[in-house]
């Protein structure tokens, strides 16, 4: 053979095996992994992968990346991801097999700004933490209704006019023509946050917005807002609270703490004052080993408050009486199964869409009946103007789920002109 040919021969050789030996394997991994798993069905809690991955394949699949944030994956010459701690089952109930919502997930995606306060909290609440903390909320929200977050936007600063912070922002982005969220969530101190670790905030009006997942109860195209506290305060003992912030004044528990129990012996662990009986209990133990498990369950319940009739009983937390028994068993985020039912079967509104019966109106045009009647309320408070149709008894009101309606007076018409009014 020709010197320079054969040269050539092996120069070529060993760069194919070079080539081969560096290049090859990793995309045939990444690709098997990928079909094995898909990620619009993963569970991560009930995940167990067993092969080995390369690390270049973990640094190049998005898959990976989310599972290594979650703190399932682990970077040792490969990975081997485990299974992390279940979220307590008591906190949500799965009533839609995840499986049968395989490409749903961008149509039933509720976006999310946050809004971090810097001045509250030191060291400030990191993006990562954030955005793990909405991936844990999605893993459940998603298990009982089918939605699931997206973070559109984070911003850090110091926020004391909330709503009007959250007004401002929402005008900044349509004039930038930005995508403008469905819920917003403040990260920050009040009384509320600090007693509850969560409290709703809004709704929002806004003429140009369309959300995602309109509520019956509220004008379509309306922003959710809460206020949460970052790593609440969960098993306090011993605690009082001063000003924005909890000091540790006795060893004992004391007014209502430790589920009103009072004279337990506090005891120390992850860097706070616990309940005893609490630290025995295993649904609630994990929302203590990591405070965001907690913030994730809050930033659903906040959520659903906005999917059940304002007022009523079944809104906060407890189903009344007449709620069905099969609705009671989607409860969920220790609110009544009222609002998961609801949240499930949400569709896209935007303001100035017709208002369906129950939503309070100013004129005929915004309702989708053409009747916006005033009613002053059996309570006897304030005269309400509400999307409505007129009725002769009870039998003749359209029936719409949760609401309580009754045929009554009309408010500035002849007593013999009733209307359906809605509670």
């Amino acid at each position: 053979m020709n010197p320079a040919l054969k040269k050539g021969y092996w120069g070529a050789v060993i760069l194919l095996c070079v080539f081969i030996m560096a290049g090859f394997p990793a995309p045939r991994i990444k690709k098997e992994v990928k079909r094995k798993f898909p990620k619009s069905l993963i569970k991560v809690e009930e995940l167990r992968i067993k092969e080995e991955v390369p690390l270049e394949v973990i640094a190049k699949d998005r898959f990976f990346k989310a599972l290594i944030r979650k703190g399932v994956a682990k970077k040792k010459g490969g990975a081997r991801i485990e299974p992390r701690r279940a979220i307590p089952s008591y906190y949500y109930r799965p009533s839609i097999d995840p499986r049968v919502l395989s490409g749903m997930e961008r149509r039933k995606t509720i976006r999310v700004t946050v809004f971090a306060d810097d001045t509250d909290y030191s060291p400030p609440i990191s993006d990562d933490d954030i955005e793990q903390t909405f991936e844990f909320a999605s893993e459940t929200l998603q298990s009982s209704t089918g939605w699931v977050y997206r973070v559109i936007d984070i911003q850090h600063g110091s926020y004391s006019a909330l709503g009007s912070n959250a007004s401002d922002y929402l005008q900044e982005r349509s004039d930038g023509e930005l995508e403008l969220p469905d819920y917003i969530v403040f990260f920050a101190k009040d009384t509320d946050s600090l007693s509850y670790g969560g409290h709703t905030l809004g709704p929002f009006a806004f003429e140009t917005v369309c959300n995602r997942a309109g509520s019956p109860y509220y004008p379509p195209g309306d922003v959710y807002g809460a206020v949460l506290d970052w790593h609440h305060l969960l098993g306090r003992c011993g605690y009082e609270l001063e000003g924005d912030s909890y000091v540790h004044v006795s060893s004992t528990s004391s007014g209502g703490a430790c589920r009103n129990q009072d004279g337990l012996e506090c005891v120390f662990r992850y860097g706070e004052w616990q309940c005893p009986d609490l630290l025995e209990d295993p649904d609630f133990l994990p929302f203590l080993e990591d405070r965001r498990l907690f913030t994730a369950a809050t930033i659903n319940h906040e959520l659903l408050h906005s999917f059940g009739p304002p007022g009523r009983s079944d809104t906060n937390h407890g189903c009344g009486p007449e709620v069905p028994p099969e609705i009671v068993e989607l409860s969920a985020f220790n609110i009544c199964g009222t609002t998961i039912s609801s949240l499930s079967q949400a569709s896209r509104s935007c303001a100035g869409d017709p208002r369906p019966p129950g939503l309070r109106c100013r004129e005929d045009l915004e309702c989708q009946s053409e009747q916006c009647y005033s009613f002053l309320p059996p309570s006897g408070r304030r005269t309400r103007s509400l999307c409505s149709q007129s009725c002769e008894s009870d039998e003749d009101c359209s029936a719409v789920e949760f609401w309580r309606v009754s045929c009554l007076d009309r408010e500035g018409s002849p007593v013999t002109e009733k209307g359906c009014y809605y509670e």
